[in-house]
């Protein structure tokens, strides 16, 4: 996944419009984790709250997001909710599924 996903790229289309600092609600996360939360439940068929468990008991999931418990925990359904209504409100979800399409076909990963 690393090796294929343009992380770079999409961090940077989202930054602009992502908070500087936290609300009181809690601590800001950062772009590329909550990126990584974000595609998760779509490529292994997952509801947020099931991915969240998921994530807990499996250490690829862990993995893949590249969470450090010592740092903080996995973002909840709530944090996730939030970032996915700053991409669409952006237009950036569509843009971003787009591009990765564009990725996976030119690797050979999609088939159509």
């Amino acid at each position: 996944m690393d090796g294929i996903i343009p992380w770079k790229e999409f961090i940077k289309k989202i930054e602009p419009f992502y908070p500087k600092s936290g609300r009181a609600g809690g601590p800001l996360r950062g772009i590329e984790l909550l990126l990584r939360r974000y595609f998760l439940p779509v490529w292994f068929n997952l509801a947020d709250e099931a991915l969240e468990e998921t994530i807990y008991d499996r250490y690829g999931m862990r993995k893949c997001m590249r969470l450090d418990y010592f740092k903080g925990g996995v973002p909840d359904a709530t944090t996730l909710l939030k970032f996915r209504q700053l991409l669409e409100k952006h237009g950036l979800q569509q843009e971003l599924f787009d591009r990765l399409q564009g990725v996976l076909e030119q690797e050979g990963n999609i088939m159509h």
